[in-house]
């Protein structure tokens, strides 16, 4: 990446419900979606990255960063429009090159 900053913005038809990612090229933020928590994951703790559209009985639309170096990784529930589906594949391809561009140290 070349330094520049991913920012996703998730609107939703309840405001607190709207969320965010960001990333910088080394740190995944998520704001909102709930809560007044922030999260954040170094690419070094991020083992893959799985982003899902598809809503069900047994599935929910979610961004999920599977975890590694003692992280448990996150996953965070989405309700994206249409028109926010490209933006968000960006910035998951960018999150999983990065992670795997900073592969585990082996101890």
């Amino acid at each position: 990446m070349s330094g520049e900053t991913i920012e996703v913005v998730i609107p939703h038809k309840h405001p607190a419900s709207a969320g965010m990612f960001t990333f910088d090229g080394k740190v995944v933020e998520v704001f909102g979606f709930g809560t007044n928590n922030s999260v954040r994951l170094h690419v070094r703790q991020i083992g893959e990255v799985e982003l899902n559209f598809e809503a069900g009985v047994f599935s929910a639309p979610c961004l999920r960063f599977g975890g590694r170096a003692g992280s448990t990784g996150w996953t965070q529930v989405i309700d994206p429009r249409e028109e926010d589906r490209p933006k968000l594949q960006e910035f998951a391809a960018a999150v999983e090159a990065a992670a795997s561009d900073n592969p585990e140290e082996e101890a």
